[in-house]
């Protein structure tokens, strides 16, 4: 039995576009390392602003000890997310550190049932942009954490310093055109709408 020609030309090109469709599409699918948590487990905040917090945990106080972001959100500069350190990670320092203090008791407690800090997340593009953020790419063309994350050595709370805007992007890329490679790509829809 032969396959019509028209056939054959529809099969070929319908696995093409499913082929492409699947190693094009980001890969949110990719369970993180098991020392943190990944950005689409955490929960969004309820008015987009800002984020009532399981422990009242503060980027000020661990940026005064001198840790550097990358300490904590580890997986910045390698993958698409930047996660969130696993419970175990805080421990390391905070089975000795500030020991006494309710907010590291209740990491403690976390801790000891084996359970992840159920962190409710601050940033989050929308779904309907159709975005594919990616911090890794950010990290390596050397955008400060602070263009986008704003001032966090101030931040006594997990809170939106900055919205993230289609404009504001735009600005960015525009200011920055000469990291892309080509420099064209800084205003292309396709680098951050795949």
């Amino acid at each position: 039995m032969t396959v019509p020609k028209g056939l054959k030309i529809l099969l070929l090109g319908s696995a093409l576009v499913v082929s492409l469709a699947y190693f094009k599409a980001p890969r949110w699918d990719r369970p993180a390392p098991a020392s943190s948590i990944s950005a689409p487990a955490l929960q969004a905040p309820a008015n987009g602003t800002t984020s009532d917090q399981p422990i009242a945990f503060t980027h000020k106080a661990h940026i005064e000890a001198e840790m550097e972001c990358l300490a904590c959100h580890e997986f910045a500069d390698k993958a698409v997310q930047a996660t969130i350190p696993g419970v175990e990670s805080c421990m390391t320092c905070h089975s000795a550190i500030k020991t006494e203090s309710p907010e590291i008791i209740k990491l403690a407690q976390y801790a000891e049932r084996g359970e992840e800090v159920p962190w409710r997340r601050v940033y989050k593009f929308k779904a309907d942009a159709h975005v594919y953020f990616t911090h890794k790419r950010h990290i390596k063309a050397e955008v400060s954490c602070t263009t986008c994350h704003g001032e966090m050595e101030k931040a006594a709370t997990a809170q939106l310093n900055v919205n993230h805007s289609m404009g504001w992007c735009l600005d960015c890329h525009r200011t920055s055109e000469t990291k892309f490679k080509p420099p064209s790509r800084a205003l292309d829809c396709m680098t951050c709408h795949n």
